[in-house]
């Protein structure tokens, strides 16, 4: 590869594994979150966190010491080190620790998705190569992917053997982002964060097939932002809601595969998160009574942390009062109007043409 070539960081260049085209856009809230909390670690400061925020920053700084810990010749520990693989790429590594020929790696990862194998990291495993070119005596590394939020930590050591194949997968990459012929290839973890997704042509692509397997007329564009015409916005609504759909249900169907067969979908691994720890509606009672036995809360502040709903309590009462939910429902509104409020959300919904638009 040529020296003059503009060099990638190995971030920038996982992306383009998966789609050559892409770039970066220039702001996201995420990417603003994750140098907050990149920044709350390197400093072991809380300030302005939430607690669940704390809480992935803590588990960052327990494996950091849990690595020290196990270490025994340690001569550096860095943090935000700048490492280069020569004319190639560029980076920072979150903590670089040197223990004796042994180095330590450590990434933190604040997304809630994207690749949690360390030896499947292609940024980690760039770091690596970087670190071996950077430092002589080294004769292992060890990379370290920490995701708190995925609940995921994974290491991968590897010795100087892999340099060159790093070295020769980069530049095969700068080939094809060289080649002006190269076409955009459309990737779930990619298409959000790239400015020209709203004008890719290959998105585009998907769009039309998806319109003709359902019968729709094309819009004049297919760019989000360039809809005009009322016409237009209507066919790509129905194109949306049919990607939508289908992706939902791959998605679900995927996952079921994957849980009750124990099959593979390459690339891919089933991930079990927590959604919080909850009191099951059918423990309710018991909960109060402990609240209570424990004097832990008084009533007023014990409600002020639950909901009722209406639904599910006219359902109860059809059996103590042999009537229906219908009549229960009217009946519970009708002593708490002053108290229930309407919540509302807003969609757009396919409208049924009358017999009379249709004959028209």
């Amino acid at each position: 590869m040529s020296k003059s070539h503009a060099r990638w960081s190995p971030s920038t260049l996982e992306r383009k594994e998966h789609c050559v085209r892409f770039e970066s856009l220039e702001y996201t809230e995420a990417g603003d979150e994750g140098t907050e909390l990149h920044a709350a670690t390197e400093n072991e400061g809380m300030t302005g966190l939430s607690d669940e925020q704390q809480n992935a920053v803590q588990i960052c700084l327990e494996y950091k010491n849990n690595v020290l810990a196990k270490c025994s010749k340690v001569s550096a520990v860095s943090k935000e080190v700048q490492v280069a693989l020569k004319d190639l790429t560029y980076g920072t590594v979150d903590m670089l620790i040197v223990d004796g020929a042994q180095a330590h790696i450590l990434d933190w990862k604040f997304g809630r998705k994207g690749v949690t194998e360390a030896d499947q990291n292609f940024q980690l495993q760039t770091y690596a190569a970087a670190v071996f070119e950077t430092y002589s005596p080294v004769e292992t590394v060890t990379g370290h992917l920490v995701s708190p939020r995925l609940k995921v930590t994974s290491s991968h050591t590897w010795d100087r053997s892999m340099v060159a194949g790093v070295r020769a997968r980069i530049e095969a990459l700068y080939a094809k982002i060289a080649n002006p012929f190269t076409q955009a290839t459309p990737h779930e973890d990619t298409c959000g964060m790239c400015q020209w997704a709203a004008n890719c042509p290959a998105l585009g692509t998907v769009a039309v097939t998806v319109a003709k397997g359902v019968g729709l007329p094309m819009p004049e564009v297919f760019a989000p932002d360039a809809l005009v015409k009322p016409e237009d916005r209507a066919t790509a609504q129905a194109i949306a809601s049919a990607l939508e759909t289908w992706c939902e249900q791959i998605k679900k169907n995927n996952a079921k595969y994957v849980a009750e067969t124990g099959g593979e979908v390459p690339g891919y691994a089933l991930i079990t998160r927590s959604t919080g720890k909850k009191i099951p509606k059918d423990a309710t009672m018991l909960a109060l009574l402990r609240i209570k036995e424990n004097g832990y809360a008084t009533e007023e502040q014990t409600a002020s942390a639950m909901t009722i709903s209406i639904p599910e309590l006219a359902k109860v009462m059809v059996t103590v009062r042999g009537t229906t939910e219908v009549a229960e429902r009217e009946r519970i509104l009708g002593f708490m109007a002053d108290v229930v409020q309407e919540g509302q959300c807003q969609f757009l919904q396919k409208v049924k043409k009358t017999k009379k638009e249709l004959k028209a």
